[in-house]
């Protein structure tokens, strides 16, 4: 909480930064958290974001911040805390499916194993990590099927007794019986009960557990596979219909469709290198085509290509707020889209040299025979750069690789860094042994290594 203060204070000298109300939590771990600091102009800002640090300890159940002016017109800033009671102890109750360790946590043989409560005996009763234990265990409950599961605490026993109890009913385990899909004209039930996670339990190969977040994920499917196909004011709403004994689920996904958009125009602005025929003929968007963002994508990544294979590995398609993209006006009066490919061209690059680091075991005459679109001397390639290093992470031989163009947009040539990790274990070595009448005792011993170097024995 923070005191309002009058206007004529801020800018005045900090004269002092007094912390009031500390019995347990150290001092120095207040101020390590303050900003505020004597001598400094005093600013409201600052100690706002110092109110914000010092709650974040978790320590402290308020923070009250007291400005008062001095006779020589600086100003003593006062914190005001009242320290959380700590916990004697955190305990669990009704609980049959997560045992109390697995809700808890427990010392293991490698030290303390966290549970999904976050709170232990000593710490601070902080109501926030108290709420956050308390979804925790209710979500993690509800994903796996106990769809009326209630999680609550003992507010009786924390207040007199400092004891923390979390309360578990799990009510019975939800089977869903049925899937609904309702209100869907333009796409088949079947098509789009093969786009959701939510399935029907069937004798011992499908549960069928109902769970709240694979039911938010459902909606979320359904009303992405809609607008990703020019459905751009689809909804989808849930309805969980639970039957008297609370063990069987049906469940009902409503769709509300609404109109397909298609594009109404396509413009092309900034271009001077190809022109606007040459540039529509590429996109995948095309007037009267559905609008998808598919379409999008494509688009974008087929501009980005032409001017790639040219060298221009800084173009850029820009919208109209800055942010790199192409850009689109929605009618008002009708499901349409105006397009406009905004660009903004940049010289071409020619390929300096190659710099290869990270590589102590691979010849680099083995990660140049990867590499695409970037021979020294000639113009880049955008998509030769993609693809040098996804070739290079998709290889056996490396757990990372990272392809950096450096040097400065107004370079005409730009060196070109290829960072490589290996991977620490790059062979492996196995034996094998087996009996036979005729032979007697047979044995193999296998040595793969797949950074194997002919020249270094």
């Amino acid at each position: 909480m923070v005191r309002a203060q009058p206007v004529d204070l801020a800018n005045r000298p900090v004269a002092e930064v007094k912390i009031e109300g500390l019995k347990r939590v150290s001092e120095q771990l207040v101020r390590n958290q303050i900003r505020t600091a004597k001598g400094q102009p005093y600013d409201p800002k600052t100690t706002e974001q110092d109110i914000r640090r010092i709650t974040q300890l978790g320590q402290f159940s308020t923070v009250t911040v007291r400005v008062a002016r001095q006779n020589d017109n600086t100003v003593i800033v006062t914190f005001e805390l009242d320290e959380q009671p700590l916990l004697a102890d955190v305990r669990v109750v009704g609980n049959k499916r997560f045992s109390d360790q697995e809700i808890l946590g427990y010392n293991s043989t490698n030290g303390w194993r966290p549970g999904m409560v976050p709170l232990r005996a000593g710490d601070g009763a902080d109501q926030f990590l108290i709420e956050k234990g308390i979804q925790r265990v209710k979500g993690e409950y509800e994903d796996n099927g106990y769809y009326q599961v209630d999680v609550s605490i003992d507010e009786k026993t924390l207040a007199e007794n400092g004891i923390l109890i979390y309360k578990v009913r799990e009510g019975p385990l939800v089977t869903v019986r049925k899937i609904k899909i309702e209100g869907n004209r333009v796409f088949p039930t079947d098509l789009l009960k093969s786009r959701i996670r939510s399935e029907t339990s069937f004798l011992f190969f499908r549960k069928g557990h109902l769970s709240r977040e694979v039911l938010d994920t459902d909606v979320a499917l359904l009303r992405d596979y809609y607008r990703d196909r020019g459905y751009l004011d689809a909804e989808v709403g849930r309805r969980v219909d639970i039957s008297p004994d609370q063990k069987d689920a049906a469940v009902v996904f409503r769709i509300q469709e609404g109109p397909v958009y298609t594009i109404n125009s396509i413009e092309v602005e900034g271009n001077q290198i190809f022109s606007t025929n040459q540039i529509k003929e590429k996109i995948a968007m095309k007037i009267g085509d559905v609008y998808t963002k598919r379409g999008i994508d494509q688009s974008q990544r087929a501009v980005y290509d032409m001017y790639g294979k040219l060298g221009h590995i800084d173009m850029r398609l820009i919208r109209q707020d800055g942010r790199e993209g192409i850009d689109r006006i929605f009618d008002e009066n009708a499901p349409k889209v105006d397009v406009i490919l905004r660009i903004r061209e940049a010289r071409p690059h020619f390929v300096g040299k190659i710099e290869i680091r990270g590589n102590e075991t691979t010849k680099d005459n083995v990660i140049l025979r990867e590499v695409r679109g970037m021979r020294p001397g000639r113009r880049f390639d955008r998509q030769g750069i993609e693809l040098t290093q996804r070739r290079l992470r998709e290889s056996p031989i490396f757990d990372q690789a990272n392809v950096t163009i450096l040097g400065d947009p107004t370079d005409e040539y730009r060196d070109v860094l290829i960072q490589v990790k290996e991977v620490e274990r790059p062979g492996t070595l196995s034996f094998g042994a087996a009996i036979s009448s005729d032979a007697g005792i047979l044995g193999a011993v296998d040595l793969l290594q797949r950074n194997f170097d002919v020249a270094d024995w």
